[in-house]
């Protein structure tokens, strides 16, 4: 007996709602890591000052990242503005390292990647291959 409810899709209809489904769960790992950082700047940022302004920023960055739905969402912006935070990042970490410093460091260059990624795959509009 057949579902009246279940929807077939076409082969590229199906790869174009699959790569949307892994290219905004992208976006989610990469808030997750920001997320860490931001928690790991905030301790930091709590015993010396000079981590303040990169706790701010990286909790700005995730607070956009996990609105990609909306319509000013623009992840090319998104992403050299993180590339900028990487460099202020690996400045202050040069000079007051700890491992924590470092972690946090380490994960807004992932995030950075994954976003990356995401921008170059959105760019190129095909299709993703399984």
């Amino acid at each position: 007996m057949m579902n009246d409810n279940f929807v077939f899709f076409d082969l590229a209809t199906l790869s174009e709602k699959l790569g949307q489904l892994i290219r905004s769960n992208e976006l989610k790992v990469a808030g997750k890591l920001l997320a860490t950082a931001r928690g790991h700047l905030h301790e930091l940022a709590e015993k010396e000052s000079v981590f303040g302004a990169r706790y701010e920023h990286v909790a700005e960055l995730r607070n956009e990242l996990m609105e990609p739905g909306c319509e000013d969402f623009d992840g090319k912006r998104l992403l050299v503005r993180l590339l900028d935070e990487e460099k202020e990042l690996r400045v202050v970490v040069s000079k007051h390292s700890s491992e924590p410093s470092r972690l946090a460091h380490s994960l807004v260059k992932a995030a950075a990647a994954i976003v990356l990624v995401y921008c170059q795959d959105r760019e190129s509009n095909t299709p993703l291959d399984f």
